[in-house]
């Protein structure tokens, strides 16, 4: 299991819709539909009940997402121990285009 997939449910859960965590993410809101039906496929349960434009985690869902928040937690950690040497993090760098350039 990938563990960008498992963060994409859990930000699904936590926004209530597909289209809001695919602009979260960056991705295409069927890139994450695709995201979540290869976490349903793999865990042989149905994750999530969709209703309209949004969607509710089902009680294997709820599990999951409880689990899940650990589990990315721990990764977390586990990320920061091993690079706590060196500096680690986003960073995020910006232009400005000007009439110069």
């Amino acid at each position: 299991m990938d563990t960008e997939f498992l963060r994409t449910f859990v930000i699904v859960v936590e926004g209530g819709s597909i289209a809001e965590a695919a602009c979260r993410l960056s991705l295409t809101p069927a890139s994450v539909a695709l995201r979540i039906r290869t976490l349903e496929k793999e865990f042989g349960a149905r994750l999530l009940v969709r209703s309209g434009r949004t969607v509710t985690p089902t009680e294997a869902g709820r599990s999951l997402t409880e689990l899940g928040r650990s589990l990315l937690h721990d990764v977390a950690n586990l990320k920061s121990a091993l690079t706590s040497e060196t500096a680690a993090g986003e960073l995020r760098i910006g232009a400005v285009p000007t009439a110069i350039t």
